[in-house]
């Protein structure tokens, strides 16, 4: 063979050992990597798995009474329970009380307090259930209510300022409660 062209086949064959010793250590780079990220999956899925065991994706109230499923079992509950766990009852059919405030641009449920009433100071809407009930509202009286609806973690409500909202909601029980 001609000088030239044993040279030129020289450096193909060193051409290709300079990238298999490349891609072999790209290759094991990233088996490096991938175990590195199994290591972090399985320390992630481990918390995850702590959260869950502190705090259910689902109320234990209504698990250990196997309700919240459907309307006819509804999970009885309180507005603050609501607020403060949202996560947990989302999606899960609800029995709450509480005093109901209706009129221009509101329909909700507040916590039952002593010495409140819809006009006072005070009532935050972002602690309140919307509930679009459609109820006569009358500024001298709260109507202290029982509603049972499914359960949707907010923001909802008129300019999305309530925690969340019932929907398909129906008064099961109704008492007044004067404005103090």
């Amino acid at each position: 063979m001609n000088r030239p062209r044993q040279t030129f086949i020289l450096l193909v064959l060193a051409g290709c050992a300079v990238l298999n010793l490349i891609l072999v250590g790209l290759y094991l780079q990233l088996r490096n990597d991938l175990a590195q990220v199994k290591t972090r999956l399985a320390s992630m899925e481990a918390a995850i798995q702590k959260r869950e065991d502190a705090d259910p994706l689902q109320a234990q109230e209504c698990v250990e009474l196997d309700t919240g499923d459907s309307p006819d079992k509804p999970c009885m509950t309180t507005i603050r329970r609501l607020a403060l766990a949202p996560q947990q009852f989302h999606d899960r059919w609800v029995l709450v009380r509480g005093l109901y405030a209706g009129g221009f641009e509101l329909s909700a449920l507040f916590e039952a307090q002593e010495n409140r009433s819809v006009m006072a100071p005070g009532l935050d809407s972002h602690a309140a259930l919307w509930v679009p009930l459609g109820l006569p509202y009358t500024p001298e009286e709260m109507p202290l209510i029982t509603v049972s609806g499914k359960f949707k973690r907010g923001p909802s409500g008129h300019l999305r300022q309530f925690f969340g909202e019932l929907v398909d909601a129906e008064v099961r029980g109704r008492s007044r409660q004067p404005a103090r």
